[in-house]
């Protein structure tokens, strides 16, 4: 799959370099948590202004915690 609507990781630069500021919160079991680091570490690789948030304390997801 090389569809960013896929995996937004393969989103072209000019994407990244555009998108509004972001706040992205990261649970320490998530399924995605090494997801929305790598997108984080992208998104400030091209200039984004993103911040992440790390939620330790046994969370499973930050969408139901």
């Amino acid at each position: 799959m090389i569809d960013p609507k896929g995996s937004p990781l393969l989103a072209p630069e000019k994407l990244f370099k555009t998108m509004p500021k972001a706040h992205i919160f990261a649970a320490e079991h998530d399924i995605l948590y090494d997801d929305q680091v790598a997108f984080t570490q992208v998104a400030k690789k091209f200039g984004s202004d993103i911040k992440v948030g790390y939620i330790y304390d046994e969370k499973f997801s930050s969408c139901f915690s």
